[in-house]
């Protein structure tokens, strides 16, 4: 009171200075220390004293509060701020944010995400701590969601390359999983290509294309076959010399892919023969090469020469015998035939 006189209270209700006013004389009472955490403020504090005890003094004490804020980063839709599980911030747009609710001093303080923003999330630092002054460093940092794209390649046997969406070129050298390096937002679509087949192969894609969610895609299929094409022959009835000599066939490729290993399968038992392949190793669509075949041993049998490449169909040529020149009808016995006579 009037600048001395100091008196502490520590609890509500009546005070009384201990020093007596004179009458005719001013009292002017103020703050001298506010108590830890709240801040008083003085009502009827001045006046002068005119023969009554001045009692109407109020002395009023409210705990200190603090607002609670930060920041945001990375946002791209609408993200709710939740303090200590109820007052809540709807934020629209980076940058400060402040709670609408102060907290009193030296109480706790807890920031957390109540509803994320569509296909991001948001990831809160500094959230937490004791209210010692205006709270302004939590930051709430926001990324897109990502998914990434693979699957698995089967009956590859070569060299293949597949992008996604059109880039992100993937490189595959063998059968099993894969997936591709970029990353894609989660709701942004997704197609995958085959870029470069391998040689001599064809590889389709299945479950390619479509748009990602919240978990990874992992079932595109890409699955590589040969690239099969047809042959045809002529004659279609292979006729061997006993006594010396070739015969031929003729193979063309009537296909739309390279052939490649055109070779002759053999009737199981049969022996002695020669089989000269080296002109069919490859053979180009429409292109032409000849099989050379020789024998000393016939075979008597029902099988055919089964003339096939690595990438072609099967097909048969009649297994059939000359004798000086005479095909061969019938074998009647050891060393003795039945020839079809020229006539």
């Amino acid at each position: 009171n009037n600048g001395g006189d100091p008196l502490n209270v520590s609890s509500d209700g009546s005070f009384l200075f201990s020093a007596s006013v004179a009458y005719g004389a001013t009292y002017t009472v103020s703050i001298l220390n506010q108590p830890p955490g709240q801040t008083c403020s003085v009502s009827n504090a001045s006046g002068t004293v005119q023969g009554l005890a001045i009692r109407n003094i109020a002395v009023v004490c409210a705990t200190d509060t603090y607002s609670v804020g930060g920041t945001v980063s990375g946002l791209s839709g609408s993200v709710t701020l939740q303090l200590n599980g109820g007052s809540s911030r709807t934020v629209n747009a980076n940058g400060s944010f402040v709670f609408p609710v102060a907290l009193a001093q030296g109480s706790a303080y807890a920031v957390t995400v109540l509803t994320q923003p569509v296909s991001q999330t948001c990831a809160v630092a500094n959230g937490n701590g004791a209210i010692g002054g205006a709270v302004s460093n939590v930051q709430v940092v926001c990324s897109t969601n990502t998914y990434t794209v693979g699957g698995t390649v089967s009956g590859l046997s070569g060299a293949l390359v597949v992008q996604n969406n059109g880039t992100d070129n993937l490189a595959l050298n063998s059968n099993g999983s894969f997936t591709f390096a970029s990353p894609l937002a989660v709701g942004a679509p997704y197609n995958t290509t085959v870029l470069a087949q391998p040689v001599g192969q064809t590889c389709s894609v299945s479950n390619g294309s479509g748009t990602g969610g919240g978990a990874n895609i992992t079932n595109v299929s890409i699955a590589c076959n040969a690239n099969i094409t047809t042959l045809s022959i002529s004659p279609a009835v292979l006729v061997l010399p006993v006594n010396g000599g070739l015969s031929n066939i003729t193979v063309t490729n009537t296909g739309s892919y390279a052939a490649t290993g055109i070779g002759a399968s053999l009737p199981s038992g049969w022996v002695g023969v020669s089989v000269n392949a080296s002109d069919c190793a490859s053979l180009a669509p429409a292109a032409s090469c000849n099989l050379a075949f020789s024998t000393t041993n016939p075979y008597v049998g029902s099988n055919a020469v089964a003339i096939q490449g690595n990438n072609t169909n099967a097909i048969n040529a009649t297994l059939g015998f000359s004798v000086s020149g005479y095909t061969v009808y019938a074998i009647n016995g050891p060393n003795q035939v039945q020839v079809v006579s020229e006539e």
